[in-house]
């Protein structure tokens, strides 16, 4: 018998695909979430080169636990205006000084903060609209030390940490993900009208998935009512699968007819019910959407 700490037991019950309702939640790159997500991990690899460039090797530091507060905007068509930035704060620990050498931990992880920010969000001007702080103490003497014992090549773990994975993805998932990216991606690029405060919601029941999508706009791009509008319907037109694993895409927009259904093969390895896709904000039944919320932008 293996001493190695590994266990493996199958699964109970019915697969996810398998079950009657399925529900599945993706918060874009533009949800406070994903932004404090993407900052923390932007200066957790900022400070990981810091370290190896000053000293040699991977000092201990945990800067998970970066906090958002919400600023508050004056939308209006053609561009409104930032009454109160948004507040970021980086909190955690990060060795400052090693055999003498001290290291700047709170300057680097402000510097690494301002280029995430610059690079995800052009609409926002850093110290302007968008406000970060950093308070980064350090941790104890024995935790420092567990993590960087010397005759260890792996630095040991110096908490209760669990780490749980699970593949592949099932249909609405590859669905509700190819949705958030394509928005935010590819679609974006070419309408910047389009923010990047996205979230995809899926919901199948049996055979049927419904996407809601709520996308905010970026008010400087649009005009007037009509702008708007037009900016709704077609984020919400390219919301529809356009994946081969997706049997049948049908999609409706809130201003618009019905499109006429266009039938996919699966690629699926084993056999898949036939899926429908449906957008629309008018029915209960048919509960894919696009629900837009103007963003001011400067």
């Amino acid at each position: 018998m293996s001493n190695r700490n590994i266990r493996v037991e199958p699964v109970a019950g019915l697969a996810v695909e398998d079950q009657e309702v399925e529900i599945v939640e993706r918060k874009g790159l533009g949800h406070p979430d994903s932004i404090c997500d993407g900052i923390a991990e932007h200066v957790s690899q900022a400070l990981a080169r810091e370290y190896l460039d000053r000293v040699g090797k991977v000092l201990h530091y945990n800067t998970d636990e970066t906090q958002l507060v919400a600023g508050s905007a004056a939308p209006a068509f053609a561009g409104g205006e930032v009454l109160e930035p948004i507040y970021v704060l980086i909190v955690g620990r990060a060795t400052q000084q090693y055999e003498g050498a001290k290291i700047p931990t709170e300057t680097i992880a402000l510097r690494a903060a301002r280029e995430y920010i610059d690079e995800h969000f052009p609409e926002l001007e850093f110290g302007t609209d968008v406000v970060v702080d950093v308070r980064l103490g350090e941790g104890s003497g024995d935790l420092q030390e567990v993590f960087g014992e010397e005759e260890r090549t792996v630095p040991s773990a110096n908490d209760t940490s669990f780490g749980v994975g699970y593949a592949p993805l099932t249909e609405t998932e590859e669905i509700v993900l190819a949705t958030e990216r394509r928005l935010n991606g590819e679609y974006s690029d070419d309408n910047p009208e389009l923010g990047e405060d996205i979230k995809v919601m899926g919901k199948r029941e049996n055979d049927r998935i419904d996407v809601t999508v709520a996308a905010a706009m970026v008010d400087t791009y649009l005009d007037g009512i009509e702008a708007y509008r037009d900016a709704s319907t077609a984020s919400a037109s390219t919301s529809r699968p356009s994946r081969p694993s997706t049997p049948t895409g049908r999609c409706r927009s809130t201003s618009t007819p019905p499109t006429t259904s266009k039938r996919v093969p699966s690629t699926s390895p084993r056999p898949a019910p036939r899926r429908r896709w449906a957008t629309t904000a008018r029915s209960a039944v048919a509960t894919v959407r696009t629900v837009s919320s103007r963003r001011t932008a400067r």
